[in-house]
């Protein structure tokens, strides 16, 4: 009948929030994983970069000292 039909409309709609806060959550782990990942390469890629500039400098003023 009529109250078994809103009774089971409210327990879906209570499935289907508590569905929506896990999937919120997890999409938001997530978000924060890949971000944190994204910038360790970043910092990893950067000191690379730095460390590569200054062997070249180094090597170009060995060069020029010669």
């Amino acid at each position: 009948g009529a109250s078994s039909d809103a009774s089971s409309a409210i327990t879906l709609y209570g499935v289907k929030a508590h569905a929506t806060e896990i999937a919120t959550s997890k999409a938001s782990a997530a978000q924060s994983a890949a971000i944190s990942a994204a910038s360790t390469d970043a910092t990893s890629k950067a000191n690379n970069a730095l460390a590569n500039a200054k062997t070249y400098t180094n090597t170009a003023l060995t060069w020029i000292e010669l």
